[in-house]
């Protein structure tokens, strides 16, 4: 099965994302509201014996809940070459989680993974056209600095994706709370 491993964002700052995402260029494939999160770490095609000893590996990674920030707006990798579009996230104590994801999973025979903390909102499937990539230049200088809420990242979540024609579809695998 195709897993990754994220947190997810609060009712509100779903809410401001989408009204920033009414702005975005048609041309982009929508990340859905209901699948709008921060990945921690992709792991890609895992069995489910694999499954069940990353869930054990994060079991040991409960902690204290955390609040995160979601400010700005970006690209990668890059204006030019516009793949995925973004929300940013900022709190020391998600990249001190995704920190230790990578330490406890390298455990099971995973790379680590550099971590950039964001939430992907759209993406490209094909070389954006000027009309496209105005709208988009426009929408990144909008929001550049735009604070879209807090979220309180209350537990840590296994997820399986499964492609479809019409997009992804997420479901929880494994849930790891956090106390208060």
């Amino acid at each position: 099965m195709r897993c990754f491993i994220a947190v997810e964002l609060s009712e509100q700052a779903k809410d401001n994302i989408e009204e920033a995402k009414a702005k975005l260029p048609k041309t982009l494939k929508l990340v859905e509201r209901e699948n709008l999160h921060i990945t921690i770490k992709f792991l890609g095609e895992i069995s489910e014996e694999k499954a069940k000893q990353v869930e054990k590996q994060l079991e040991k990674l409960a902690r204290k809940k955390f609040a995160l920030r979601l400010k700005g707006a970006g690209v990668f990798p890059s204006r030019k070459l516009v793949r995925v579009a973004w929300i940013g996230a900022e709190s020391i104590e998600l990249k001190q989680l995704a920190d230790a994801v990578n330490n406890q999973l390298t455990q099971l025979g995973f790379e680590k993974d550099k971590f950039t903390s964001h939430a992907t909102i759209a993406r490209a499937r094909e070389k954006l056209d000027a009309t496209a990539t105005a709208q988009l230049n426009s929408f990144l200088d909008e929001y550049k600095n735009t604070e879209f809420g807090e979220s309180t990242v209350e537990s840590i979540v296994l997820k399986k994706s499964t492609l479809t024609p019409k997009g992804p579809i997420y479901e929880d695998v494994n849930r790891v709370s956090f106390t208060n």
